[in-house]
């Protein structure tokens, strides 16, 4: 559908190029616009035809690409947010934990990295956790079951969330 405008063009030059050299397209004894003829006239309003369906095929494909790549940036976005969420379900046990054995002094999840929770001292703490406890922190979790039902729940989710996306 894109070499259409193209062809036309090419065919329209032939056309007219044959038409002139074939019959007199022009008339040297009249003036102005009288100059053409009849073929002359069919070659040029050819011509004029392919220009303008050729300039308005040119936009609609240029407006079809551009529309096209506005909706790849926005699934690209959708995408990136759906990620970010499943990771912070992910994250989300882990940091509660790690504000739970920093002595349980509050800290936003945000201000939390993975680098934070991989420190020795908190691992430690992680491993030495019996996930059948119930968090000791009101700000962890509150009433929220087990260290095990907030692990499962929230991974699972996080899985959930990322198998839906891929899906």
């Amino acid at each position: 559908m894109e070499y259409i405008p193209v062809l036309l063009a090419f065919a329209s030059g032939i056309s007219a190029i044959i038409i002139g050299s074939a019959w007199d397209t022009w008339d040297k004894t009249q003036v102005g616009i009288k100059k053409l003829t009849i073929p002359g006239r069919c070659a040029l309003a050819l011509i004029v035809f392919s220009l303008i369906y050729s300039a308005v095929s040119t936009y609609q494909q240029r407006e079809q690409k551009q529309i096209e790549e506005l909706e790849k940036r926005k699934l690209g976005k959708i995408v990136a947010v759906e990620i970010s969420r499943s990771l912070e379900s992910l994250l989300s046990p882990f940091r509660a934990l790690y504000t739970e054995n920093r002595s349980g002094n509050y800290m936003s999840e945000k201000g939390i990295t993975i680098d934070m929770m991989l420190d020795d001292g908190i691992l430690k703490a992680a491993q030495d956790t019996c996930l059948e406890l119930r968090p000791k922190t009101f700000y962890s979790f509150p009433d929220s079951g087990t260290w095990n039902d907030i692990f499962h729940r929230d991974i699972t989710l996080g899985i959930t969330r990322i198998d839906q996306l891929v899906d």
